[in-house]
């Protein structure tokens, strides 16, 4: 079906000549993003991988396969640069993400990655500057959004931080570790406009029944 010779064995019975060139344009197009997302499959390293997964979207931007397979490629080099950060190899994730800014400009996630390496390191400004260019490229990120508000509660932000949490919660419902966030900062003080005790009881109750009590001490 990739092969050119398909095109010889086409019946153009009924087409007029601005129908054959839309079908055609079309046919090339898909033909182009299909063999992208055919050499990331085959690649030999994620590069290779999120190279050829962002030159098929730039070709069918909404295409649901190479989507897929861009989010699956990109959760692995997070996975990643998460090692090389817990590692204490902040540099070593920072030029990951530089790698991935070169491939892709506006990846979202090399933008997280970049602010997880600088908040580690200890630079809390440009931390939040590149997680705020984060939630700029993808806002409906609910990781994204999270990373953003643990920045802004570093950073003693902590009413930018709530909402922020509370955006992730919506974007991602039921998930202890956000509803843990929320409660956590719901009791931080008194002088909060958000200081909301009941409401941190409410945070923490759920996020203790969706991790089955593991985490228990939320609730004290």
């Amino acid at each position: 079906i990739r092969s050119a010779s398909l095109l010889d064995h086409m019946d153009w019975t009924g087409f007029n000549e601005d129908e054959k060139k839309s079908w055609l344009s079309k046919y090339q197009k898909l033909s182009e993003a299909s063999g992208n997302l055919l050499m990331a499959y085959s690649a030999d390293n994620l590069f290779e991988e999120f190279t050829h997964a962002v030159k098929g979207l730039s070709i069918l931007p909404d295409d649901a396969s190479l989507l897929r397979t861009m989010e699956i490629i990109e959760k692995k080099l997070y996975a990643n640069a998460v090692k090389l950060i817990v590692s204490g190899n902040y540099q070593d994730a920072s030029s990951m993400a530089g790698a991935m800014f070169k491939i892709y400009p506006k990846s979202a996630t090399a933008w997280m990655i970049n602010s997880i390496a600088l908040h580690a390191s200890g630079d809390l400004k440009n931390a939040l500057a590149a997680i705020q260019n984060a939630a700029k490229l993808a806002p409906n990120n609910p990781d994204v959004r999270f990373q953003l508000g643990f920045i802004l509660s570093g950073n003693k932000q902590f009413e930018k931080a709530m909402l922020e949490y509370k955006e992730c919660l919506r974007l991602k419902p039921d998930q202890p570790a956000i509803l843990e966030r929320l409660a956590y900062i719901s009791i931080m003080d008194k002088k909060f406009s958000f200081y909301n005790p009941s409401e941190a009881v409410r945070f923490a109750e759920r996020a203790c029944e969706l991790s089955g009590y593991k985490n228990i001490q939320n609730l004290d």
